[in-house]
């Protein structure tokens, strides 16, 4: 999923599969009528990314955001205030042109220093708006930021992208880079995001500190490396026993043999307690 320059009604189609998915069952049964609102979503000022590559001056404030890679519901009040919990993805990024020997396709990345993200977003209604209330940079263990740049060529969860900012500099891989697409909360208030590069799992504390990282062939099936390129993980869900199911974009690649015939893609069952 590609970030967008201005981020508005993003979260529309989102927040209609939440509603549908609970209340269609309930419809059926009940014949009550579907609803689905539109909300049009807000980024303040402050929570803009920096932006000082070659056309700055046409963002001076900065570039908005997409913090709907993926939501969960945090909680619903009395007084109409709906929160959720969404996710960004790696960052804005834009498909580049093949790279040097012209084997290797590029990504730019003109705002190469984001920090992927977890965020409260919140639906007030009935004004139909919605907006970032809180954003939680995601760190990796040792508390450094995190980044969405790919991973080095070679190493598992790699795209064999190449990096590039918006004058076409060569940027660097980053061997820890993270692509989220997924959120999901746990009953002890850890956060759950599954990632695109590896294809990964991933638990955070609620500070968005990394606790722990499932990757293929360390606490995921390996054959999961054969995932087609920014087509891993898509959606991350917590079950009541605890048990955590991601669910891959679309069918493997294994040896390069399948992607045009394989018949089912996969949903992974993880569970934490025992790895």
């Amino acid at each position: 999923m590609k970030n967008r320059p201005i981020l508005k009604n993003v979260l529309c189609f989102l927040v209609c599969i939440f509603f549908t998915a609970i209340l269609l069952p309930a419809a059926f049964a009940t014949s009550v009528p579907v609803k689905c609102e539109r909300y049009t979503v807000r980024i303040q000022e402050h929570f803009r990314v920096p932006y000082s590559g070659q056309y700055a001056e046409k963002f001076p404030k900065g570039i908005s955001f997409g913090a709907g890679s993926g939501l969960c519901l945090k909680q619903q009040r009395g007084n109409g205030l709906i929160e959720f919990y969404t996710v960004t993805d790696r960052g804005p990024n834009t498909d580049g042109p093949k790279y040097l020997t012209g084997d290797s396709s590029s990504k730019l990345f003109p705002t190469s220093d984001f920090v992927p993200s977890f965020a409260t977003l919140r639906l007030i209604r009935p004004s139909r708006l919605a907006s970032i209330s809180r954003v939680y940079p995601l760190k990796n263990n040792d508390g450094s930021d995190s980044s969405g740049l790919p991973i080095p060529p070679g190493l598992v969860g790699s795209t064999n992208e190449i990096p590039l900012d918006d004058n076409f500099s060569l940027l660097p891989f980053d061997e820890n880079g993270i692509d989220p697409e997924g959120i999901a909360v746990d009953a002890h208030q850890n956060f759950w995001i599954c990632d695109e590069y590896g294809p990964f799992i991933l638990k955070y504390d609620r500070r968005g500190v990394l606790l722990e990282k499932y990757a293929p062939g360390q606490g995921l099936p390996e054959v999961l490396k054969h995932r087609i390129p920014n087509r891993g993980f898509e959606g991350i869900t917590i079950a009541p026993n605890g048990k955590v199911y991601a669910a891959v974009q679309s069918v493997l690649d294994i040896n390069g043999e399948t992607s045009k015939k394989a018949l089912f893609t996969r949903i992974i069952e993880l569970d934490p307690t025992t790895g």
